[in-house]
């Protein structure tokens, strides 16, 4: 009896995979609110990089030129509008920020800048400088007004914020600086504060009028005089924002090729077969079958033979494209 063979071929095939392990280091960056609190906004922003030592807040208080006059700021700081427009030049920055009163631009340390008045209309502003504690009384130019006590350089790349509140007539919020990186500046713009510890109502109120300041280190109430309202600004230490640094991916071991195996199962089929059922019609294996397998890329050949239940075993194959014929 003659018999036709159809030949069912089924391969497994196991890759190993490579494992590496991933060590991270990131800089930390400690809060991700904002400054502001209650109703305030935040009205310029700026970072610098805290040298050690000691620092404190200055504020002084400067009219503008109508012709422009280059500037180098030698700390890091803001200009405040208070009356008038100004526009400020960041000649580095190539950027240029009109302000009106109330407004406000960041200036980093060693910034080059250019100040004019917009209009003939007389121009006045704050300059609000965090700087070296023998400095804080270098005024230049300007009219010195207010010298804040010097304390520690907080260290690192630091978030700095300018933060602008208006509060009513007999209105009072608490703002929460106790645990702020350096004392906060309270400067009032315009109308009358006064200001009282917080938890502590026995204590006798300290007033400020336009133009003067205060470092505060605690949490403290502020209030605006009945009749009139008044509004300040608060100049703010923040979060250390140094730049996370990039993921490195570093191997645990060198990965090496796992071998794979392959099986070859040969089976006859009935005469003149012509079903699709392969696996349940074409059950009687097939012996003495020679099948040969290249590797395409390492170039090497392996021969087999099926046994008696028909299948023939490729072991110890590494990781490679193949070709099989029998």
């Amino acid at each position: 009896m003659s018999r036709v063979a159809s030949l069912s071929v089924v391969l497994f095939v196991f890759m190993a995979r490579g494992l590496f392990g991933i060590s991270p280091a990131f800089g930390q960056i400690e809060d991700a609110l904002s400054p502001a609190q209650g109703h305030a906004s935040v009205i310029a922003q700026g970072v610098s990089v805290m040298d050690n030592g000691d620092l404190g807040w200055r504020v002084t208080r400067a009219s503008s030129p109508q012709v422009n006059t280059e500037l180098s700021q030698d700390a890091p700081g803001f200009l405040l509008a208070d009356q008038g427009a100004l526009l400020v030049e960041q000649i580095d920055a190539s950027s240029q920020s009109r302000l009106a009163p109330g407004e406000a631009t960041f200036l980093p340390s060693g910034a080059r800048h250019e100040e004019a008045a917009l209009g003939e209309a007389p121009v006045s502003f704050y300059r609000i400088d965090l700087v070296a504690a023998g400095e804080v009384n270098d005024a230049g130019a300007d009219e010195l007004l207010f010298v804040g006590q010097p304390f520690a350089s907080p260290g690192g790349s630091r978030d700095i914020d300018l933060v602008r509140d208006v509060i009513a007539s007999g209105e009072q919020i608490e703002l929460a600086l106790e645990e702020q990186a350096a004392p906060v500046l309270l400067l009032v713009t315009t109308g009358t504060v006064e200001l009282v510890p917080a938890g502590n109502d026995a204590a006798t109120p300290v007033a400020l009028a336009t133009g003067q300041g205060a470092a505060l280190s605690g949490d403290v109430v502020v209030s605006a005089a009945d009749g009139v309202g008044a509004t300040f600004v608060t100049a703010i230490v923040g979060s250390d924002v140094t730049a996370p640094i990039a993921p490195v991916v570093t191997p645990t071991a060198t990965p090496l090729p796992e071998p794979a195996s392959l099986l070859v199962q040969a089976y006859a089929c009935p005469v003149a077969y012509e079903g699709a059922e392969y696996g349940i019609d074409c059950a009687e294996p097939l012996a003495e079958i020679v099948f040969d397998l290249a590797a395409a890329t390492a170039g090497t050949s392996f021969q087999g033979t099926t046994g008696g239940d028909g299948t023939v075993t490729f072991a110890d194959l590494i990781p490679d494209t193949y070709s099989l014929s029998g």
